[in-house]
């Protein structure tokens, strides 16, 4: 984890450097919102723990560091979780749907039109 908090970090230092607004969007793995996507993993060899789908400590992490650095942060998994009745990955695959990419959408749009107007 540090490496990668070291490697924001120097992305943000760059990004101010440059006069460049940096904001960060965290993506969960499926394997956080659904435990049917366990079996997408399990054949692939990983055993998971059942604690996967209750964890946010990979959000917290960049959450804390984002904090840390001002850097304005969106973490999709609560929504993500909260409309969980239908399979938002592709089949087989750990990349969204089109209703997972719909739900993002639904929350990254009103995020970056935030960051605009603060901007301004």
């Amino acid at each position: 984890w540090e490496r990668v908090a070291d490697e924001f970090r120097a992305m943000k230092a760059l990004c101010d450097e440059r006069g460049v607004p940096m904001v960060v969007v965290v993506i969960p793995r499926s394997v956080q919102i659904a435990r049917w996507r366990f079996e997408f993993f399990d054949r692939l060899g990983f055993e998971l723990d059942e604690r996967t789908l209750e964890t946010t400590r990979p959000q917290d992490l960049m959450k804390a560091l984002c904090a840390e650095e001002g850097i304005p942060v969106l973490d999709v998994l609560p929504h993500l979780r909260a409309n969980a009745t239908e399979d938002q990955f592709i089949e087989n695959d750990d990349h969204f749907n089109e209703i997972g990419n719909r739900l993002v959408a639904d929350v990254l749009g009103p995020f970056l039109l935030e960051q605009l107007v603060e901007r301004k």
